[in-house]
């Protein structure tokens, strides 16, 4: 059996080349950067915010595609929680970022914060769906950036 016949062999070949890992079923690129910064919630209250990205923050641009996650609440109160993401806003908004129209905007889903680190960096997983229909699930540990936010 040829290689060009078989199905199977030319989806992990394309997986490999593709640099799909940790279950990612992602339509741009693998969001293999991860950064964690203090946050502001709507009520001004301390939040987290997580952004997972296909190349590494520059400042705060992360460029696209970009998955931005917003947690209501701080960082001393994320670990061992699962936050989800939905047209309430109750306990978070995520939003995706692409060049793709169709895909653009907010998303719904989950994440689970594992833990937070010694050194504040987050590890857990996310499960979004983008407007498209399209899901992008992962495993992470994102870096801690403190950041200058100004609430109110």
């Amino acid at each position: 059996m040829s290689s060009t016949k078989s199905p199977f062999l030319r989806t992990v070949i394309v997986l490999a080349l593709t640099g799909c890992r940790h279950g990612v079923s992602d339509p741009d690129a693998t969001l293999r950067f991860a950064d964690a910064t203090n946050s502001s919630a709507p009520t001004d209250a301390p939040a987290v915010s997580l952004t997972f990205s296909a190349t590494p923050l520059r400042g705060d641009d992360a460029g696209t595609p970009a998955l931005s996650l917003r947690l209501w609440t701080g960082l001393a109160s994320i670990g061992g929680r699962t936050f989800r993401f939905d047209d309430t806003f109750a306990e978070g908004y995520g939003e995706f970022n692409s060049t793709r129209a169709s895909q653009a905007g907010p998303v719904v889903g989950s994440i689970s914060i594992v833990r937070v680190n010694a050194d504040n960096s987050v590890t857990g997983s996310y499960s979004v769906q983008l407007r498209d229909g399209t899901r992008i699930a992962n495993v992470f540990t994102a870096r801690w950036r403190t950041t200058n936010t100004r609430c109110g």
